[in-house]
């Protein structure tokens, strides 16, 4: 939770007024009697979210254990409800920090589990384990799928896919960021591999530098 707290404080600091404000009408929606704290009562009555309405998260984002929420405290809230933290698919605990996803399921829906369920093995799933990356791993095939001369500068951890090359295949160096965001989630879809198995997305990204993670 404290890594929750850092980041939603330091999205609050560096935004703009317009945003900020909309935290503190999150906080006054909250805080009922103008107090200036939010207790567990009105916790209850104000957040709807299946993620934030029970005990369990509230005591997590009562840092200093005084049974209310402060503004900072209800700012991890608010950052939560917007990025709609998972719960691991196997124990059902909140997905506070890093934790693993099956690629080839990413968004349909996507199949999580946390760090102790997936090193422990203690979860049943049709793809293997090695299908599976952690969210630093996700954010790193990202950025270089995003930026291929990453891979091309860094042989010892990309590697050219050549039988996209052998079909005559040629990576696109016009299209916008925006386009090859899409190109990105739609390789996900098509089930990406990591660790040194070269794969393309079918229809997706021409040429798909398979970045060595592991």
């Amino acid at each position: 939770m404290n890594e929750i707290r850092e980041v939603a404080k330091a999205y609050y600091h560096g935004r703009g007024e317009q945003e900020k404000e909309l935290a503190r009408q999150f906080f006054k929606s909250l805080d009922a009697d103008n107090n200036n704290v939010v207790c567990l009562q009105e916790y209850k009555k104000y957040v709807k979210s299946s993620l934030s309405s029970d005990d369990e998260v509230f005591k997590l984002l009562d840092k200093n254990g005084d049974k209310t929420l402060d503004f900072n405290e209800v700012l991890a809230l608010y950052y939560m409800d917007k990025v709609s933290i998972p719960r691991c698919k196997v124990c059902d605990k909140l997905l506070l920090a890093s934790y693993f996803s099956c690629l080839r399921c990413l968004g349909k829906p996507s199949y999580n589990v946390c760090c102790d369920c997936y090193g422990g093995g203690r979860y049943e799933h049709h793809h293997a384990s090695s299908e599976f990356r952690d969210t630093r791993a996700l954010l790193t095939m990202l950025d270089r799928i995003m930026d291929p001369k990453a891979c091309e500068e860094d042989p010892n951890n990309c590697e050219k896919n050549d039988a996209d090359q052998e079909n005559g295949a040629k990576r696109s160096t016009s299209r916008s960021k925006s386009e090859r965001i899409l190109e990105t989630l739609e390789a996900l879809n098509a089930g990406f591999l990591l660790g040194g198995t070269v794969v393309t997305a079918v229809g997706a990204v021409a040429v798909a530098p398979a970045c060595i993670i592991m």
